[in-house]
């Protein structure tokens, strides 16, 4: 609204307004409206540059429209625009939301062949875009990260600890957490929940109450997901720990009675 009356009032927003509303059209999946905030720029003899059109992969992928963010990449790089590390970031996760993380990898490779920063932010983008179908490639992402001497993040731990519970590799996802405490990371509450999903399908009930002790000592509130993985943890325990489930249940009956998973 403000830069539609400001163009009505005859006035020349300049290129870091411009910016502003790319990035607003950007963050609402409005394509349309990024591609007429762009024309209006160009009209007032402002380049497009690397911003500019990353903002405009953005709006492609917020909006998951893979296909759109490419034909908008191809573009940029036909101008003879260096694409960055937000560029990276764009086209990775463009992808990851269409489910194609094998076109974001493609990209993320081809990016910075052609001199893209490769930075933590493009990392995590390709991290999460195998999430959901291969976490095995998470692990070898990792590797690649650290060979490239970019330090992970907790976010880059997080996904990390949850693909080794995918692949029931409770020692993996130990030795991730360790490291992210190590190099003085705090974990995030979704960082307990992917190790308490790796000790629960172990069924390491005895290491997860541990776990649940040290979360609550670090001032965080009981978490549902997390009590839930302990009773599926004693569910899992060989043998069983039924008195440990039948316990923990009770304790935490106000924060599950309406959770129909922890009652099946």
């Amino acid at each position: 609204l403000w830069f539609q009356r400001a163009l009505q009032a005859g006035e020349t927003p300049d290129a870091r307004a411009y910016y502003a509303m790319l990035s607003a059209c950007a963050q609402v999946a409005d394509i349309e409206a990024a591609d007429e905030v762009a024309a209006q720029m160009r009209s007032n003899g402002i380049s497009e540059d690397v911003v500019s059109h990353t903002a405009l992969i953005n709006a492609c992928a917020a909006a998951g429209n893979m296909k759109e963010a490419e034909h908008r990449l191809e573009a940029m790089l036909a101008a003879d625009v260096k694409p960055n590390a937000f560029t990276t970031n764009a086209m990775t996760s463009a992808c990851g939301r269409a489910g194609q993380p094998q076109e974001a990898e493609r990209w993320f490779s081809r990016l910075a062949r052609q001199g893209a920063q490769v930075e933590i932010v493009g990392f995590n983008s390709l991290l999460k875009a195998w999430a959901d179908s291969d976490p095995w490639r998470i692990r070898v992402w990792f590797r690649r990260m650290d060979a490239a001497g970019v330090k992970p993040d907790v976010i880059s731990f997080n996904m990390l600890i949850n693909s080794a519970a995918l692949m029931l590799d409770k020692s993996m996802a130990r030795k991730a957490w360790f490291r992210m405490l190590k190099v003085n990371l705090r974990p995030t509450l979704g960082s307990y929940r992917s190790l308490a999903k790796a000790l629960a399908r172990d069924g390491d009930y005895e290491e997860l109450s541990k776990l649940l002790e040290k979360m609550r000592a670090s001032g965080r509130s009981r978490d549902a997901f997390c009590e839930r993985a302990f009773i599926s943890a004693c569910a899992n325990a060989n043998p069983k720990a039924s008195d440990e489930a039948e316990e923990a249940f009770r304790y935490s009956y106000e924060l599950l009675k309406e959770d129909r998973y922890a009652q099946t």
